[in-house]
């Protein structure tokens, strides 16, 4: 059994970007098969995990996204970087000067480093693009850049890396598929690419069957730190995000799973962005999520101007993964329709004092 912390330090360390996945992905596949766990990529390239006996009983789907918002170089022209940005952040401020890392494709170890000398805004905000000097080493058309913070940083309990959202989520399934390796229903680790791109991982995954109908869908996130769900609350069970809200009895599912846990956690609306239960929803399946609080969402700094680390901390994470350890070990209830256990003890008892079926 591997320590979880062990797990994301090797994972976060990875450079990776919107359908520049490969290492996150190759990651989770030599995870898998370091344990005799079934591994494979549907066509999308989704990566999917199985632990578990095909008992017949509908799989727990565990979600989680391979990549973050960064960079892809489109051009290198006397020491001048061309940058397209992919996926979605709103930098408050001039972020000219801010150091970013490049990396080749498929390789661990950084090309070169550049400074942004100009950013390319949409009328919202949004970053879509920069220009930047090479300082050091090589770029070119293709590769991979990131912001320049460290891949793995811990300091007075808190995790500040360039990457938190989602590899920490990859980093929990995996963590919990390395715990309960004879989980008491299938448990799937579902790693999908492109999410920061608009959730296409996820609607290929349920295109292609991927994903069974029947399953029971948990996506797992790091979300906007909010007043009511801040940093050092504990795991968020989350009834839902931006665009919907969450299954309920999958939902109290994981409440449930945390009380057995006994961690720390909350059960809140995380509205500071939408995550793939919106899709598997909206798509018919059964889902609701899990987040963890995460300071500098998609690096944009909280206090201040410019660009900065994500931040997530460690007794926040360490609680997740006990939540999905719990889930994993107990399954989940005969039947998520209906009252919950909590309101069902009630509903007897009001017919028992009054007896109303009875006039």
């Amino acid at each position: 059994m591997t320590d979880p912390l062990a797990i994301a330090e090797a994972l976060l360390s990875l450079p990776t970007v919107p359908f520049l996945e490969d290492l996150t992905a190759g990651f989770c596949v030599d995870f898998a098969a370091e344990r005799g766990l079934d591994a494979s990529r549907d066509a999308a390239g989704n990566v999917l995990v199985k632990s578990g006996a095909a008992n017949g009983l509908p799989p727990l789907v565990l979600v989680a996204h391979l990549d973050h918002p960064g960079f892809v170089v489109t051009s290198v022209d006397a020491g001048q970087v061309s940058l397209e940005f992919r996926g979605g952040v709103r930098p408050v401020g001039d972020i000219a000067g801010t150091p970013v890392d490049v990396f080749r494709p498929g390789e661990v170890d950084r090309a070169g480093r550049a400074r942004l000398t100009a950013a390319e805004l949409r009328p919202d905000g949004s970053l879509t693009g920069a220009t930047a000097e090479l300082l050091e080493g090589e770029a070119g058309a293709g590769d991979l850049a990131m912001w320049g913070f460290p891949g793995w940083s811990i300091d007075d309990g808190r995790i500040t890396v360039r990457v938190c959202d989602d590899l920490l989520g990859v980093a929990a399934i995996l963590a919990c598929l390395d715990r309960v390796p004879e989980p008491a229903v299938p448990v799937w680790g579902l790693f999908t690419r492109a999410e920061e791109d608009g959730l296409l991982g996820a609607f290929e995954a349920a295109r292609l069957g991927t994903v069974p109908s029947n399953a029971s869908v948990v996506s797992l996130e790091c979300s906007k730190a909010l007043p009511e769900a801040p940093q050092g609350a504990g795991v968020i069970v989350r009834v839902g995000d931006r665009m919907s809200v969450f299954d309920n009895g999958l939902t109290e599912a994981l409440r449930a799973a945390a009380e057995r846990a006994g961690v720390p956690y909350r059960r809140k609306l995380m509205d500071g962005g939408v995550c793939e239960a919106t899709v598997f929803s909206a798509l018919g399946y059964r889902a609701s999520g899990l987040a963890v609080p995460l300071g500098n969402y998609h690096n944009a700094a909280d206090a201040g101007e410019g660009i900065a680390p994500e931040t997530v901390l460690v007794d926040d994470w360490l609680a997740e993964v006990e939540l999905l350890v719990s889930l994993a070990t107990s399954g989940l209830p005969p039947t998520l329709d209906g009252l919950p256990e909590n309101l069902a003890s009630r509903a007897a008892r009001a017919r028992e004092l009054l007896g109303a079926d009875d006039a």
